[in-house]
């Protein structure tokens, strides 16, 4: 009888520990389609065109070019600014671009060449970025560890986005230089557009 009631205590056991496992299983299903629904609203709001990088010329003179640019978060927050004298008499910026739906993209600029110096040897812009972890959003929040994870994988290389391949619809490498000569004192912006099109042109400020 003793061995029956161990039994049944046993089957009864397992089978609420089976239950909470289904319920704690079925929360954590709940709270990713949750999560996942609110990130695709937060995507959904962001800006579809924004200026991401600025540059002002501030010499053009014995085969170099001298240079303050701007990089710019997605609400166009200054992000860091530096100055740079480079070689040769055009600049070449090379960005990421990461499309997320047909509207909405994100960009980060990774290097700085010139009609001298070739991609191979770029000045990589990852050393003027801060590594601080809520660089774009608050870590706590769905969209600071969405943009965080996608800023350290395409700028530095580091960690990865296996949990969000499912909102990176394509990503391509887009290189911009101005068509005109460099003039300096004239002001060039960098405009991300809808469906990840980038456009250069100079400024009026």
């Amino acid at each position: 009888m003793k061995r029956v009631r161990t039994f049944v205590i046993s089957i009864l056991f397992f089978c609420m520990l089976a239950f909470l496992i289904y319920i704690f299983l079925d929360y954590l299903k709940l709270d990713f389609i949750r999560r996942k629904t609110n990130l695709e609203e937060e995507i959904a709001g962001l800006k579809s065109e924004y200026i991401f990088f600025r540059y002002r010329i501030d010499s053009v003179e014995n085969g170099k070019v001298g240079f303050t640019f701007y990089i710019f978060d997605p609400n166009e927050n200054l992000i860091t600014n530096s100055t740079i004298l480079i070689d040769g008499s055009d600049v070449f910026l090379e960005s990421k671009v990461i499309i997320l739906n047909p509207t909405n993209s994100i960009v980060f600029p990774l290097r700085l060449f010139s009609d001298v110096i070739s991609p191979a040897q770029a000045i990589s812009l990852k050393e003027f970025y801060s590594k601080k972890r809520d660089f774009f959003y608050s870590e706590k929040s769905d969209m600071g560890k969405f943009f965080n994870s996608m800023f350290y994988y395409y700028v530095f290389g580091e960690g990865n986005i296996d949990r969000y391949k499912s909102f990176v619809k394509s990503e391509m490498d887009v290189v911009l230089h101005s068509a005109i000569p460099l003039i300096e004192g004239d002001t060039y912006e960098c405009i991300l557009h809808p469906g990840g099109q980038l456009e250069l042109k100079r400024s009026e400020l």
